[in-house]
């Protein structure tokens, strides 16, 4: 039991290494441009939700 906690211990979290699904993900300059949009558009909702 303690074997298997150690081996979970050590595996990444985010799945960053070579080989795992995310890491063969490749980004188009489309998506990486709506993801920015995204992200600005939240951004500024909390900023202006802030002021309001």
């Amino acid at each position: 039991m303690a074997g298997l906690r150690n081996e979970s211990e050590q595996e990444p979290l985010l799945g960053d290494t070579p080989g795992s699904r995310e890491w063969d993900i490749l980004e188009t300059e489309e998506h990486y441009k709506s993801r920015w949009r995204s992200i600005r558009i939240l951004y500024l909702t909390m900023f202006l939700s802030s002021v309001d």
